[in-house]
This record gives C-alpha cells, sequence and structure tokens, in this order.
C-alpha cells in the first residue's frame, strides 16, 4: 500500500480497492496515519516529505477526528 502511495503526486482523503481517488480534498486523519506508518519504515522520505505539511497547520478546530489523530501522530514522531 505504501508504494501505491509513493506513486501518487497528493494523498487524498480516501480510495477504493482499484486506487481510484473517492474524495478531493486531503485529510488530516487520513494523512497522519500515512505519516506514522512512513516514519516506522524506510524508503518512505518523500511521502513523509510531500505530507509532512499537516503538522504546520492548526488543528481544526470543527473536525475532532483529524485534530485528534494528527496530535497523537505528532506526540509520536516528534
Amino acid at each position: 500500500m505504501m508504494n501505491f502511495f509513493m506513486k501518487e503526486r497528493r494523498v487524498y482523503a480516501g480510495y477504493d480497492l482499484s486506487g481510484t481517488v473517492l474524495n478531493q480534498y486531503q485529510a488530516g486523519s487520513f494523512l497522519a496515519s500515512i505519516a506514522y506508518v512512513v516514519d516506522k519504515g524506510e524508503g518512505y522520505l518523500k511521502l513523509f516529505q510531500q505530507n509532512k505539511y499537516i503538522f504546520t497547520q492548526d488543528l481544526p478546530l470543527d473536525n475532532c477526528y483529524d485534530a485528534t489523530m494528527i496530535t497523537m501522530i505528532a506526540l509520536e514522531l516528534f
């Protein structure tokens, strides 16, 4: 699965099993979990670099799940 994301220019908020994008936006909850896996594996630094911006933005005030996932992953990574 990580090899699939390495080939993508942007990681969107969801995909079906064939790799088709389901949503045309990015979600912190989706990207945070990928960032966690990227940090634990080798060879995925490019993917982390492309998506690390989620840790530099203000936490969303209207989406508790995104804010929680981003915070949990940030505490684990940094």
